[in-house]
């Protein structure tokens, strides 16, 4: 928190922040007082490069909302365990999926909008068979789903690129609502 608020005050003129980028951020016991923060000191704040949700708190899923995060992406990947165990090791999408409901439920009692929440599928041979299917969980939960090939083509490569939508171009950023 210390840092964060170094960060800021040297730093006046910042007006948007990612949090994210090889690191869970919902791993932070500060991350709270950090969108706090940002937002008191009018801070944009998105966390848009994959979060797995498997460790938020009730009080991190709240400030996401309550500080007015602007995205929150989800690493997902997969829609049955057995799928998402298989990248996400030790992950449990149950729990995820219940994250998920808990931040919907704050947008709901504070009546915002925000963060938007974008359900992350990156294609992998393991998962590519249940690519539709996560178009439909994203749509339940109330989510935009964005597909991305495996950054490292060569490992766990995509087996079927001709069932792979819009080819290498993906469908990504294609919005669902409630």
């Amino acid at each position: 928190m210390e840092n964060f608020r170094g960060l800021i005050d040297a730093n006046p003129g910042i007006r948007k922040i990612e949090f994210g980028n090889f690191g869970e951020v919902f791993l932070n016991p500060d991350l709270p007082r950090i969108l706090e923060y940002a937002f008191d000191h009018r801070v944009e704040t998105l966390i848009d490069e994959g979060a797995n949700l498997n460790d938020a708190t009730d009080e991190a899923q709240e400030a996401v909302v309550k500080y007015r995060t602007t995205q929150v992406r989800c690493a997902l990947d997969a829609v049955t365990q057995e799928t998402y165990e298989k990248y996400r090791i030790g992950g449990n999408l149950r729990r995820v999926i219940a994250n998920i409901g808990k931040i919907n439920g704050f947008k709901a009692s504070y009546g915002s909008s925000r963060p938007k929440l974008v359900f992350q599928f990156v294609i992998f041979n393991h998962n590519e068979h249940e690519m539709e299917h996560a178009e439909l969980l994203a749509r339940m939960l109330g989510m935009e789903v964005s597909f991305k090939l495996n950054f490292f083509p060569n490992a766990l490569p995509v087996q079927n690129r001709e069932g792979v939508p819009g080819g290498l171009a993906m469908r990504t950023g294609k919005s669902f609502s409630r």
